[in-house]
């Protein structure tokens, strides 16, 4: 009984803030519905993949995908898993999705794909072929494939992830996939101040860059 009265006051929340679906009884659900990490498989136009940072885990005052629905009047689903790597979306092994290929099956009605990885990633070959793949994937399911530069981060993993950044950027060049450069954007710009942990934005940061990645999507 807690667990169903739980849900119901996160389902409230969400409604409040614009975070749950329009009107209408049983016969007409909502077609998105966020809870916590998942999302149920629907009709959503945008389908989201990355790591925490996508996932809107250690600061974030609202996920990255609600700002990035307000900011874009897309819907989108959040299918991004915490400490995971791109190489394990496309195989299926992250924990929560289907092989890349198959998941993408289950959202008929989604036109473009972002994906938004290179944190946790330590090996530039397999990060360079699993983009690729997800290129490749993507358009063979008649979908729009987005490669976003992972966000600076600082500490030890700062330089690997710039590394990663010009990864991304290079597959994009060489197979035409839509670039959104956040790395570029906000390296520039922030400080380890504007961080929970070095890694994970604050709440405001983690506003400027979704809204600052919704508006390059494509519409």
């Amino acid at each position: 009984m807690k667990t169903i009265i739980f849900a119901i006051l996160i389902a409230a929340s969400l409604a409040a803030c614009g975070g749950g679906g329009g009107g209408g009884g049983p016969s007409a659900p909502a077609p998105y519905v966020y809870v916590g990490a998942r999302d149920q498989r629907g009709n959503q136009q945008v389908l989201a993949f990355g790591d925490s940072t996508m996932h809107g885990s250690f600061g974030a005052g609202a996920p990255p995908v609600r700002v990035m629905e307000v900011e874009s009047h897309l819907s989108i689903a959040d299918r991004a898993v915490p400490g995971t790597r791109l190489e394990q979306l496309t195989a299926g092994t992250d924990g929560s999705n289907l092989p890349l290929q198959q998941e993408l099956r289950m959202y008929p009605a989604a036109r473009v794909v972002i994906e938004n990885f290179g944190i946790n990633e330590t090996d530039t070959e397999v990060f360079r072929n699993a983009l690729r793949q997800f290129v490749g994937d993507v358009r063979s399911a008649g979908m729009v494939p987005v490669i976003i530069t992972p966000n600076p981060v600082f500490g030890p993993m700062g330089p690997n992830t710039r590394v990663m950044a010009q990864v991304a950027r290079d597959v994009s060049q060489e197979s035409g996939a839509l670039l959104i450069d956040t790395y570029a954007q906000f390296a520039p710009l922030v400080s380890e101040a504007d961080y929970v942990d070095g890694i994970h934005p604050n709440t405001s940061l983690y506003t400027r860059i979704a809204t600052f990645e919704a508006k390059g999507l494509p519409q």
